[in-house]
């Protein structure tokens, strides 16, 4: 009796192999959808970009209506903005340069205005024009910044008056989706 069961079995799992099977398959597709859709999920959710996302609301907060302004001297930052700004993504600029900062912060926190970095944090005019080499660390830029605002404003002139001093640095004061419109004529 036992014998015939076993072959009853047997047939029975042969009659509906392709019922079975066919049950296999679409559980497999299920569960390969579902982990695809996580692994989506999961990337919108690295380090940078829940980091780029926080930024983007203080950003917002100081500076609510983003504009465009004339390209040139109105398009400056200060330097506590900078400093700011790499306070907050250190961890992830470490001794990298804007060569790094321009695709992965600067273009990110501009991409919904589609504006220079100056007009989304607030643009102020310009005391200081300055030139530098985009391989350059940007902590090493950053250093230089504070030096600079506290070699111009000298000591006595308030804490953080130094931090008030504008700069116009090309990655931050040029609208990065219109380089080339911007430096023409």
């Amino acid at each position: 009796i036992v014998a015939g069961l076993a072959g009853l079995g047997s047939i029975i799992s042969v009659m509906h192999a392709p019922f079975f099977v066919g049950g296999l398959m679409a559980s497999a597709c299920l569960s390969l959808a579902v982990v695809t859709s996580l692994h989506y999920r999961n990337q919108d959710q690295t380090p940078l970009k829940k980091k780029l996302v926080a930024f983007r609301a203080e950003l917002q907060k100081k500076n609510p209506k983003p504009r465009p302004c004339e390209k040139g001297p109105r398009r400056a930052l200060s330097i506590g903005q900078i400093l700011d700004l790499h306070e907050f993504f250190h961890g992830f600029i470490l001794a990298r340069s804007m060569y790094y900062m321009e695709p992965n912060i600067i273009k990110p926190l501009t991409e919904h205005y589609k504006l220079s970095y100056a007009e989304v944090a607030g643009p102020t005019p310009v005391e200081w024009f300055l030139s530098h080499f985009w391989g350059h660390p940007f902590t090493s830029t950053c250093s230089a910044l504070e030096k600079l605002g506290k070699s111009v404003v000298g000591v006595g002139a308030g804490e953080d008056r130094w931090r008030r001093v504008a700069v116009w640095l090309c990655t931050f004061s040029i609208n990065q989706y219109k380089v080339s419109e911007e430096l023409a004529g």
